[in-house]
């Protein structure tokens, strides 16, 4: 696969890390959030390669031009609507957590209007680019940012304030029954494959998905939600994780 099918799916996962999926996670930390994180990387391995290989077949092609292509409009129109409410939702869920975050932590000062007007601009700003474009500055930006990433999460696995019984505490119940909320938050950071349905305009050349490929993208959501719930709890403990409203803030400080 083009290296920027990886990039879509990882950027999609370091930007839910600090948003509102940790909190769903620990919340359901005693109801079944390890087996719900284990059939969530499951289920969205299963829809990655679905997702890769269905537009392998359509090189060049997105998600609206098949369904113009091969789709009366009766079904085209409705189903593009659906499909880009809720991509506004889950933008302005992002949106209002990141503004919230930054009010709180960074800017205390400045109103929270002024916050989501600037981000506001810069969505403006690349909805206006083209996908290519896009995808040059989530690569550029995830170059600058990846090693970042990589030294927090050795520095966290490795310091003296984790405490690994808090996490062998959390393995503990990992035989209650899944729960849809930790189930669906587990998912969604591990979505990134379905911005193919625009993205795919890209990648002109057929692609093709491998085992090996789908199973390092698996090892890399496995790392990513491992990451996610177990470190905050082993460095706020088990039974009062939930207080924290921002908990990975809070961890990574």
């Amino acid at each position: 696969m083009n290296r920027y099918f990886y990039y879509l799916i990882i950027v999609n996962m370091i930007a839910n890390i600090v948003a509102s999926v940790p909190r769903i996670l620990l919340d359901a930390r005693a109801k079944g959030a390890i087996v719900s994180m284990i059939l969530a990387l499951i289920t969205c391995s299963m829809v990655t390669y679905i997702t890769a290989r269905f537009f392998n077949k359509f090189p060049g092609k997105g998600l609206p031009e098949l369904l113009k292509e091969y789709t009366p409009k009766w079904v085209t129109i409705p189903f593009l609507m659906l499909l880009a409410v809720g991509w506004f939702a889950t933008g302005l869920t992002t949106l209002i957590n990141y503004s919230f975050l930054l009010k709180r932590f960074l800017t205390p000062d400045m109103s929270i209007q002024w916050i989501v007007s600037i981000f506001l601009c810069f969505i403006s700003f690349g909805i206006l680019m083209s996908s290519k474009s896009v995808l040059y500055t989530i690569e550029t930006v995830l170059v600058f940012n990846i090693p970042l990433v990589f030294i927090i999460m050795i520095k966290a696995y490795t310091s003296e304030g984790m405490e690994w019984d808090f996490v062998k505490e959390s393995v503990m119940y990992i035989y209650h029954i899944p729960s849809y909320s930790a189930f669906s938050a587990a998912l969604f950071p591990s979505i990134g494959a379905g911005n193919l349905i625009i993205f795919n305009r890209v990648f002109t050349k057929k692609q093709r998905i491998t085992w090996p490929q789908l199973g390092l993208i698996f090892f890399i959501l496995t790392g990513n939600l491992a990451t996610t719930y177990f470190v905050p709890i082993g460095y706020s403990g088990f039974e009062y994780i939930d207080r924290i409203l921002y908990p990975w803030v809070r961890t990574s400080d």
